[in-house]
């Protein structure tokens, strides 16, 4: 197989990993003032729900980026347990000055 064609197949990978993460349109609502909560429906795949994670990571941290800000999650919450696949995945920010480190 050339590179080439290697090269090919591997991004067409990584898009196809990356558009299992989520079966619907992921959803942005703003719950008070600097306070929002970002739900993805994760896929009903083995790693579904730690794509939608990632993914709901992701769409917050775009979202404060827009603000010059960074997001800081304050509350991680999944609809179906994670021995179960599929679901609901909400996260639920907050944009700050600052880069959120972890705990």
């Amino acid at each position: 197989m050339s590179i080439r064609l290697r090269m090919v197949l591997g991004a067409t990978m990584a898009l196809t990993v990356g558009a299992c993460a989520t079966s619907t349109e992921p959803r942005m609502q703003e719950l008070s003032e600097n306070s929002y909560m970002v739900t993805v429906v994760a896929a009903e795949t083995v790693d579904g729900k730690k794509l939608a994670r990632r993914e709901a990571m992701r769409l917050a941290e775009a979202h404060c980026a827009e603000r010059g800000q960074h997001a800081r999650p304050t509350q991680l919450a999944s609809g179906v347990s994670d021995f179960m696949l599929g679901g609901d995945v909400e996260l639920n920010f907050r944009c700050q000055e600052q880069e959120f480190r972890g705990p």
